[in-house]
């Protein structure tokens, strides 16, 4: 424990990465007229429209100018611009638009909020794409009971599924509910073993939730490392407040 608290020592600099878990790859403010001239271009390409793989990267640049817009948000003007590229993706079947643009209708940003369409966003990208953040998204649906009937077994199924692909968020909600019983039979050797390797990806909530566990069993404040992010979930009455506590600090880094 003592070697994990000095290796993930918050207060170094240089273990922190971004508090963004996907989409990592989106411009900076400074970047997007830049991203608006490259994908003008793109879309005046002859090659874009008879090359697959010229088509893949014209819309590849699309999305990377709906997320800086989505993302940054600098006005509502920029914001549901960003939403009607997202959209334009999403009906192209363009497996990251599908998830951005569900993850857009799931958070009223830049559209009307509709959880149940953005369940099915995230359907579609798993379905055509395995997309890992959609797979973790619907995860989060069926976690809260957003979109869909809360279904604690289903939350987990798609936490694991995320997980596996490296996905640090849900690698961070599986190890959760295995120390919860969410879902799933508790297991400590598990969770630690799935909070463990969203630590090492740069996960700050699981370096908190591994650290306090490795603490007599969590139950022991440890300043930075106390167990903040720790959860019940049994009281129905806090029980929605706490889990959207839990899936925000899945979605940090």
């Amino acid at each position: 424990r003592e070697e994990l608290k000095k290796k993930w020592d918050y207060q170094n600099k240089s273990t922190r990465l971004s508090p963004i878990v996907w989409p990592k790859n989106f411009p900076e403010e400074d970047e997007i007229p830049q991203v608006r001239v490259n994908l003008a271009q793109c879309s005046k390409s002859i090659r874009c429209k008879s090359s697959p793989e010229w088509l893949q990267k014209c819309a590849d640049t699309q999305f990377r100018l709906a997320t800086a817009l989505t993302v940054i948000q600098s006005c509502k003007e920029m914001l549901k611009e960003g939403a009607v590229l997202m959209a334009d993706l999403a009906e192209l079947g363009h497996g990251d638009g599908m998830c951005g643009y569900g993850m857009l209708l799931s958070d009223g940003k830049g559209v009307e909020s509709n959880s149940e369409e953005a369940v099915g966003y995230w359907e579609k990208a798993i379905q055509m794409h395995k997309h890992p953040h959609a797979t973790y998204e619907l995860g989060v649906a069926y976690y809260q009971g957003e979109g869909v009937e809360e279904d604690e077994c289903k939350a987990y199924e798609y936490f694991q599924e995320a997980a596996k692909t490296g996905h640090t968020g849900a690698m961070y909600m599986t190890g959760d509910s295995l120390l919860e019983g969410i879902g799933c039979e508790r297991n400590q050797d598990k969770a630690v073993h799935w909070l463990y390797k969203a630590g090492e990806a740069g996960h700050r909530g699981a370096r908190s939730r591994l650290l306090a566990v490795l603490e007599d069993g969590g139950q022991i404040e440890n300043g930075l490392w106390s167990d903040s992010s720790r959860q019940s979930f049994r009281r129905r009455f806090t029980g929605r407040i706490k889990r959207r506590q839990t899936v925000q600090k899945s979605r940090s880094m």
